[in-house]
């Protein structure tokens, strides 16, 4: 008995699984961007209104440039730390998106490879070669993706270690200059 149709509704099944799936990872970074948005925006607004208020407290020229120079030291520390929560919230999301996407690609290929063999047995005389032309293009992709996958991989972990050093070189120099206007 043929079972075509239960293995293509199977693979939209899986499909559509897949689809809930990157759509929940990209809900769940779009509401960690929100959140770390509205607490930088938060912040800031509360270090303007201090400022502001010992400004207008400020009796001659030298304090005013002074309550200045004091607003701008952690309005840097604020942005560093803000680029350092950016960076993870996109660093997990990207590995939460490879890792789904593996995992469908794998799904997909597995369903795909049972109808074809399904399809082989069932296959009338002479359809080998055509059978036989799917199953290693279906098996010739398979090393390709593992490839890409880990130049992504290799290329993440590139750019998390060059994000690394530059955040430890800005935290540097931010402490330099904190110790200098000190």
């Amino acid at each position: 008995m043929y079972d075509t149709p239960n293995q293509l509704t199977s693979l939209q099944d899986s499909h559509i699984d897949f689809v809930n799936a990157v759509a929940g990872a990209l809900l769940q970074a779009t509401e960690k961007l929100t959140n770390l948005n509205l607490m930088t925006a938060r912040a800031m607004m509360a270090s303007a209104n201090q400022t502001t208020e010992t400004l207008l407290d400020s009796l001659d020229a030298q304090q005013a440039l002074a309550c200045i120079g004091e607003f701008t030291q952690p309005v840097t520390e604020k942005m560093l730390d803000y680029s350092r929560n950016l960076y993870g919230i996109a660093s997990t999301t990207n590995s939460d998106l490879s890792r789904i996407v593996a995992a469908g690609i794998n799904e997909s290929n597995e369903k795909i490879s049972e109808l074809i063999e399904m399809t082989l047995r069932t296959a009338p005389a002479g359809s080998g070669t055509a059978v036989s032309f799917i199953q290693s293009a279906i098996a010739a992709s398979k090393p390709m993706f593992d490839a890409v996958s880990q130049a992504t991989t290799r290329a993440s972990e590139f750019a998390a270690s060059n994000v690394t050093s530059a955040a430890t070189v800005a935290d540097a120099v931010v402490k330099t200059r904190t110790r200098k206007a000190a």
